[in-house]
């Protein structure tokens, strides 16, 4: 058991700001015991307080029609007891609404890098070079995009956002929702494969000369933002970005449930892995995510925790 004294993190702070969204009081000496890190967590700490707020209502479908704002609220990693302590069923509610804020998060980002690639492609059009700090920016993002600083068009194809619905599920299929080792020790949430030895965990049942690993991440931000890089650069995807670009010209919604069917490749499972996808997305009611939004107010106690610029 900690002290009782002993100071909250930004995590504790994250999940009593959440509290108090929904009006749930909690007393001075319970707030002080949350904390997310590798000790044991208490029979009052953070598993327990998701049941509490649970009960309260994080009402998913009202911040889906603009009706609540998705708090910014961003945990670093999932809670060491996740595993033992959340009854299945609450565990589900409460891996989405943890996860939820990092996606969107994620999306803001990619959509204010979209509109400034889609200023400087109008740009380009009209004949105007860009300025030496767009072409630093455009080498940058081109980099993290595996594709070439002066392909403006490939750019914009690959530069887009990805519908909440269908990140959150894949999280839930590859995170086991939030279960995963992977997670709970690496906060790899999406378990995307490297060959860094320095930087990965061994799964357990790896074949015999098998030499890959999963990925760890400092933050469940930063896998969330590695996710996005992977979705949006790697060959693998590219009907992905074709069909998400002919919704884009067509004005059409970008919807998880129609888009999960061109990431076959994502998994060995293939065409089961996309039935997997569309399963969940139905049978947690998650489409109407993918209009959701955050809250306007940047919480200074989350300040720090967005993921580096690559």
């Amino acid at each position: 058991m900690l002290p009782l004294f002993r100071k909250p993190g930004r995590a504790a702070v994250a999940i009593c700001g959440l509290l108090a969204v929904f009006g749930l009081a909690l007393p001075v000496g319970l707030a002080i015991h949350l904390s997310v890190d590798s000790r044991p967590l208490g029979p009052r700490r953070v598993t327990d307080l998701i049941e509490r707020f649970l009960i309260q209502g994080y009402d998913l479908r009202a911040m889906a029609t603009g009706d609540v704002r998705v708090p910014r609220l961003f945990l670093p990693r999932i809670p060491k007891d996740w595993r033992g302590k959340v009854p299945a069923d609450k565990r589900k509610q409460a891996f989405v609404i943890l996860v939820l804020p990092l996606v969107l998060q994620a999306n803001e980002r990619v959509y204010a890098d979209r509109q400034r690639l889609l200023d400087l492609a109008a740009l380009s059009k009209k004949g105007k070079p860009p300025s030496a700090d767009d072409k630093d920016w455009l080498e940058a993002l081109a980099a993290s995009h595996s594709t070439k600083a002066d392909d403006l068009k490939e750019l914009v194809l690959r530069v887009d956002v990805i519908p909440p619905s269908l990140a959150v599920a894949q999280a839930a299929i590859e995170s086991g929702w939030g279960t995963s080792r992977f997670t709970t020790e690496g906060n790899a949430l999406f378990g995307q494969w490297t060959m860094d030895e320095d930087n990965s965990m061994v799964p357990n049942d790896r074949d015999d000369g098998a030499s890959h690993g999963i990925r760890r991440f400092p933050t469940l931000a930063e896998s969330v933002a590695s996710y996005f890089r992977n979705i949006n650069g790697h060959r693998a995807y590219s009907s992905f970005r074709k069909h998400r670009a002919a919704l884009r010209a067509k004005n059409k919604p970008l919807e998880g449930m129609d888009l999960a069917t061109y990431l076959a490749s994502y998994s060995e499972r293939g065409p089961d892995y996309v039935e997997a996808i569309q399963k969940i997305i139905a049978a947690n009611d998650l489409a109407p995510i993918d209009s959701a939004r955050l809250e306007s107010t940047v919480h200074p106690t989350l300040l720090g925790v967005l993921p580096k610029r690559r």
